[in-house]
């Protein structure tokens, strides 16, 4: 477990916290995730980008992970075998455990089953990790793996392209802040029906779409006003 380092400013709130291994993805996928989301004014935390000077301090990570709505972890061919990455999935996923934090992985060329079971190049890259680390540490990212790959996310084997695969995970993205903006169910609005017609609604919007302007007619029966006799 880590705790935050106390700071006297106010922490910066993300919608996404983008978990991956750099030398697979920086220059590739992640760099038209990262610019793709950030067109869709979509605060997105890259660590090479909101980190002061390049660091990578623990206590910093957990913060913007725990002032995050949603972590997108990419699992790549050597994401398992960076002890950082891995110390950072931990801290992941023990903020997910609070129930505070989304997590959605996505297994970029990569076997799902490969990293559930940890078996194949997995397996080699932990093998590695038990030779230079204690048996608690090597555990628990064991487990903390294990979770991620427990998670329904996307595979880009089942996308034709990376663009395909950008396409599907900016829409689930952009559906879950939606989600999560709409009013709890207790609300005033909730009473009058609102909410289930609001989450109707949104997928007609189809606010990831690039076709310009999208007019949607609203059409609906007179209501009555509060104090009206019959």
């Amino acid at each position: 477990m880590y705790s935050s380092s106390s700071s006297s400013t106010t922490p910066q709130k993300f919608d996404v916290f983008l978990s991956f291994r750099g030398k697979d993805t920086r220059r590739t996928f992640i760099s038209f995730l990262y610019k793709e989301l950030i067109g869709m004014s979509i605060r997105t935390f890259k660590d090479d980008v909101e980190l002061k000077s390049g660091r990578r301090i623990a206590s910093d990570l957990l913060m913007a992970i725990e002032n995050s709505k949603i972590a997108v972890v990419i699992v790549s061919k050597n994401y398992p075998a960076s002890p950082w990455c891995l110390q950072e999935l931990e801290m992941i996923m023990d903020v997910e455990k609070k129930g505070s934090l989304i997590v959605m992985p996505i297994f970029y060329n990569v076997e799902p089953a490969h990293v559930r079971r940890q078996i194949e190049k997995v397996a080699q890259q932990f093998r590695k990790h038990e030779n230079r680390e204690n048996y608690e540490t090597v555990v628990s990212w064991r487990q903390a793996l294990t979770n991620l790959a427990s998670i329904s996310g996307h595979c880009s084997r089942d996308c034709e392209d990376d663009s395909k695969l950008l396409d599907e995970i900016t829409k689930r993205i952009t559906d879950m802040l939606l989600f999560s903006a709409t009013p709890p169910s207790h609300s005033i609005s909730n009473q009058f029906g609102f909410d289930a017609h609001m989450k109707e609604l949104y997928p007609l919007l189809e606010l990831t779409s690039n076709e310009g302007v999208r007019v949607i007619g609203i059409w609906a029966r007179g209501g009555f006003k509060e104090g009206t006799r019959r």
